[in-house]
Parts: C-alpha cells; structure tokens; sequence
C-alpha cells in the first residue's frame, strides 16, 4: 500500500496519545494557541460594521486625515502576523513532536526557520502580485482612461478570458507550491535546522524520486482535510452561532452611530472589540478543533518520515 494510507492508524494513535492520555486541560490550551498562531490562516480584513460608513462625516474625515498613516499600520500588523505564523508553524510542529509545549522556549529555538520561511513567503507573495499587476494592465488602463464613460466595448473579451484562465493557473501553481512547501519543506527545515533554499532543493530531489507516493498524499490530504474541514464544523456550530448573534449586536451599534452621531473615538472603540472578539472567537475555535489540527501535523510528519525511511542518504 501507498505510504500516504499506511500512516494514517498510527497518526491518529498519537494524535489520541498526546491529547487523551492522559487528558491535560492546560497543556489542551496552551497547545491550541499555538495551532491558533501558527496552523490557521486567519481572515481579519473583511470586519466591517456597517456597508453605509460613508454616511458618518466624522469618520469620513478621520480617514481622509489619517489614511496614510493607518495603511502604514495596517501593513505593519500585516508583517508581524505573518512572521508569527511562520514562526509559530515550527512551534507546533516541535511541540507535536516532542509531546511537551513550551512556547517561549520553542519559539526562541525556531526563530531562524520561522524568519526564512516568513522571506519565502513574502518573496512569493510579491512575485504573484507583480505578475498579476503586469497582466491586469491592459484591462485597467482602458477603463482608468475612460472611467467616466464605461461600458463593455472597452473591455477586450478575448483578453479578460485569457487573463482568468492566467490568474487560474497561477493560483493551481502557487497552491502545489504551498503544498510541497508546507508539507515537505518546512518539515525538513524544522529537522535539520537549516534554512529554506536549501531544503527547498533537497526536497525536489526527494519529491523528484517519490512523485507517485507525493501525488497520493497530496490526494489523500484532499479527502481527509474535506472529512476533517466537515467536521470542525460540526464542532464549533454552536460557536458560529453565537459569533454571530456577537457581530450582529456590534454591528446594530454601528448602524445606530450614524443617527446618534458618535464620537469617532467611540465607533473605533466598538470596532477594537470587534476585532478583538473575533480573535477570541478563532481561539476558542482552535482548541475545539484542536485534535484536527494536531492529527494533519502528525500525518505529515508520518510521511515525510517515510520519506526518509526509503531514501536515507537523500537528505540526511
């Protein structure tokens, strides 16, 4: 049989011995803040209290004064997140492995990991956004040029299709990366402590050689992340539940600013607990699903491990 089948008993065996045996409520914890930071990509952009923000002329105001500076900090949070996530990948990955969490102690051990994997992603990052950039001109500088008179025939059709069928292929492409990376690379960087160039070209030899057993894990990791996504969200139905009825209260304040006329302060008051509420919220969701996430690390430590069991000499 494939290794991506074999190894599945044996994760969840030690997913069921890391958590349950025996069960250790703060270890539970502290273990789910880390898959928090570290095995979830959150989406905190799409906050908003209300679609007629326009309407409050103080607010209007304060943006049009403080924009600049408030994308600076936008962008900055950005980075600061996205260098904890890859650090905090290699905290959860060690902490699975050694079956103890020590955060601090890990996070000072995987900084230099964490940092060249954070580089490769933001290296890939701009290299996707530029290609894009490039390719979306022909379809942006018509309608830029004739922004007060838009209609289809501006558009060239033929181009649009090609520009989807483009931006498709890339996404494909730069996901396969992400998976490779993701599953293979860091794994490598993690074990032998090295940065990402050079797992990287140690991993393709490997995943060069392997290329059937790759293929069934990348399709077995379909299957199970589409029965392990079902699930989670049967877990934390209840949360969504009351998630929503939170956002829904913010966002009945934010719809009543406009007629009470808030101050500005007071409206970014509500939306930092907004904020600060969904992180709660992704939190508490990370340690209902806890043993989810820590199942998919062991599976991928499982097949990386096979990997090397039938290749020694490759990498190490």
């Amino acid at each position: 049989m494939a290794y991506a089948t074999d190894i599945i008993e044996d994760s969840f065996n030690r997913t069921r011995e890391a958590l349950f045996k025996p069960f250790n409520l703060k270890k539970w914890l502290k273990l789910g803040f880390v898959s928090f930071m570290g095995a979830r990509q959150g989406n905190l952009n799409n906050f908003r209290l209300d679609n007629s923000f326009n309407k409050v002329s103080n607010i209007s105001n304060f943006i049009k004064k403080w924009w600049a500076p408030l994308l600076g900090f936008g962008v900055m949070i950005g980075v600061i997140w996205s260098v904890l996530q890859s650090i905090f990948y290699f905290v959860f990955i060690d902490s699975i492995v050694k079956n103890k969490v020590e955060i601090k102690k890990s996070f000072k051990k995987n900084g230099y990991v964490g940092i060249s994997l954070f580089l490769f992603r933001l290296t890939i990052g701009m290299i996707f956004l530029t290609i894009i950039g490039l390719l979306s001109l022909p379809l942006l500088m018509p309608l830029i040029q004739n922004f007060n008179n838009l209609s289809w025939d501006i558009i060239s059709i033929p181009y649009l299709i090609l520009f989807i069928m483009l931006f498709v292929v890339m996404i494909i492409f730069l996901g396969l990366i992400h998976f490779v990376v993701n599953n293979m690379v860091a794994v490598d960087m993690y074990y032998r402590n090295i940065k990402f160039t050079a797992a990287w070209k140690q991993v393709i030899k490997l995943v060069k050689k392997e290329l059937k057993e790759v293929f069934i894990y990348f399709l077995m990791k379909i299957v199970l992340g589409i029965a392990g996504g079902i699930l989670a969200l049967i877990l934390i139905l209840p949360l969504m539940v009351i998630m929503f009825a939170f956002f829904f209260m913010v966002g009945i304040v934010g719809a009543f600013s406009q007629f009470l006329a808030l101050p500005t302060t007071l409206i970014v008051i509500f939306v930092v607990i907004g904020f600060i509420g969904l992180l709660i919220f992704g939190y508490i969701a990370a340690v209902i699903t806890l043993p989810i996430d820590v199942f998919f690390i062991n599976y991928m430590l499982l097949f990386f491990n096979k990997l090397i069991e039938n290749n020694k000499g490759l990498l190490h």
